[in-house]
């Protein structure tokens, strides 16, 4: 399964031989991420502390599945078994990802889930109305 990951140069000496089967590529324009996401098997964030992700968002919208750390950030964005998976160490995300890449039906199930739920919670509509009516609270 090929791991593409995008590390800004220069990269440390010690790390290219510790990558076998990953290929870091450099920073990425914004279509471009969007793209190597779209087309790949699954977004991981191992994040071990983070507020709600914009790249789980993306993810999600753009149709791959994503296997995150269980934090509270990932929580409010992921209900495991429904709309991604969720692993708390090493073991977990281990089986967590064996079961995504040998069950295609879990695979449509979560992609259709975390869409319909993007769609539903997180569009620019309801970010640009929630923005605003913050903004209107905030001036009187």
């Amino acid at each position: 399964m090929p791991f593409n990951y995008p590390f800004p140069p220069p990269l440390p000496p010690h790390l290219p031989s510790r990558l076998s089967g990953v290929r870091v590529c450099p920073s990425l324009s914004t279509g471009e991420c969007q793209a190597v996401m779209r087309n790949s098997t699954v977004l991981v964030n191992s994040s071990t502390s983070e507020n709600m992700s914009n790249a789980i968002l993306e993810a999600m919208s753009l149709g791959t599945p994503v296997i995150a750390r269980d934090i509270h950030g990932n929580t409010s964005l992921i209900t495991h078994g429904q709309t991604g998976l969720l692993y708390s160490c090493p073991e977990d995300f281990i089986r967590e990802l064996e079961r995504l890449l040998h069950d295609s039906g879990l695979r449509d199930r979560l992609v259709t889930a975390a869409k319909e739920q993007v769609t539903r919670l997180h569009s620019l509509r309801q970010e640009k109305d929630l923005l605003m009516s913050i903004l209107e609270q905030a001036m009187q």
